[in-house]
């Protein structure tokens, strides 16, 4: 299908083969196309894609329809910004929030944190649990307590609160088609974990090949039980489900490089991991910090 792209700014345009550079007002046309990536240069504005598989519009781009011609428009984001402010009293301490489109704040007298999000802030909930300040938007919710001032970030595909207890799902979409279900019960002390567990989707075939692939995936969701499944019997009886997680550290994500060899990213580090794999098994793992 032909779309054509209209610029309201100047930005880097870039498709899988080719890119150009658009200036206000340029126009160039995009055909059989299923991703398109916008680079402003503005540095205010972030980055973003188009998705022609869903074509949904958004704050960043808009479609008309005008002699028989489509016209994608890249919106121009405003300059003006506005921030809410929530204010939660807990006995003689105050703690406010901010929420300014893409960033959240919670402060107090002493301390302030703050969390940039690369999504726009829509719909938000906030409340007190016990000594936290609550704040819940879509996809993710955030916890900050008073006693020691520091801020838990959970990310998740549905949140259920009910009196002191947050029940949440976070879907991986990946090849065993994970979700994963928690429970965590709200004291005045902290936050404990009463339950958690994986359900995989039965129509999703098991099968071993790809195995390193999997194995990442699983560490990816901090499904240990299934990752040492993946192992030879011998790393098993060397290796346990405490030692991955140590091992690996809190991966957010992962590049395939080529059979067998990735890069994996945590929040402080990144890895360069190498596995050896026989009959469709983990003989032996290699992690290369860079």
């Amino acid at each position: 299908m032909k779309h054509f792209l209209v610029a309201t700014y100047p930005c880097l345009v870039k498709t899988i083969n080719q890119q150009f550079e658009l200036d206000l007002n340029d126009q160039i046309e995009i055909e059989n196309e299923q991703f398109i990536f916008i680079y402003p240069l503005d540095c205010s504005t972030l980055p973003f894609c188009i998705n022609f598989n869903t074509c949904k519009e958004n704050r960043f781009f808009s479609f008309i329809k005008k002699n028989e011609k489509t016209y994608i428009i890249l919106e121009k984001q405003s300059s003006f910004s506005v921030t809410h402010k929530e204010i939660l009293k807990f006995n003689d301490k105050i703690c406010t929030i901010e929420i300014n489109n893409h960033k959240i704040a919670f402060e107090t007298d002493k301390k302030k944190c703050e969390h940039f999000c690369f999504h726009s802030i829509q719909n938000y909930k906030v409340s007190k649990i016990k000594n936290f300040a609550y704040l819940q938007l879509e996809n993710e919710c955030f916890l900050f307590s008073m006693t020691t001032e520091k801020l838990t970030h959970i990310l998740g595909s549905s949140f259920d609160l009910q009196n002191d207890k947050i029940t949440f799902e976070k879907h991986f979409f990946d090849s065993q088609g994970r979700t994963k279900i928690q429970k965590l019960e709200i004291e005045e002390e902290g936050i404990l974990m009463k339950e958690e567990r994986m359900i995989y989707n039965k129509k999703t075939p098991s099968r071993r090949e790809f195995v390193s692939f999997k194995f990442m995936e699983s560490i990816r969701a901090k499904d240990f039980d299934f990752a040492h499944t993946l192992l030879c019997k011998k790393l098993q009886e060397s290796v346990n489900k405490e030692n991955l997680q140590t091992f690996f550290g809190n991966i957010s994500f992962f590049v395939f490089l080529e059979e067998n060899q990735f890069l994996c990213f945590s929040q402080n580090s990144k890895n360069f991991v190498s596995f050896a794999v026989e009959h469709n098994e983990i003989q032996d793992i290699t992690l290369d910090s860079l």
